[in-house]
């Protein structure tokens, strides 16, 4: 029996499984763009950024944020990459300041309503599971 939810099973791919998901899926696929440069697809990559841009804007976040100042950033494609991404900027910028000697001292908190990949991610990027709270 496979156990989806173990922290030891790292094959989970995610299924579009909304009408709106299957149309954007068939969408991506008709077009086939590798778009994880810009070199790769100048198109794709130019969408993301405007894309990004407006999520701020409705956000009233400030132009620091956005791609048009000094911020930017890319769009996840599910919340087990984001998850896996927010730990490894934390997990750098936690040892940027403390040393990269101290990976075994690096604690992170979460709720017990946490999305399933979390514990998954933070054994992947070197957490021990005795430092989740």
């Amino acid at each position: 029996m496979t156990h989806w939810l173990s922290p030891n099973f790292f094959a989970f791919f995610p299924s579009t499984v909304s009408t709106a998901g299957f149309l954007g899926e068939m969408l991506c696929t008709c077009f086939n763009s590798v778009g994880f440069n810009w070199i790769a697809s100048p198109a794709a990559t130019e969408l993301e950024m405007l894309v990004i841009d407006w999520l701020a804007d409705m956000l009233k976040l400030p132009k620091s944020f956005m791609f048009q100042g000094t911020g930017g950033g890319v769009i996840q494609n599910t919340t087990s990459e984001a998850i896996l991404v927010t730990l490894i900027a934390a997990r750098d910028k936690a040892l940027d300041v403390d040393g990269s000697g101290n990976l075994n001292k690096l604690v992170v908190y979460a709720s017990d309503q946490t999305h399933s990949t979390f514990a998954k991610a933070c054994k992947m990027v070197g957490i021990s599971p005795r430092n989740i709270s």
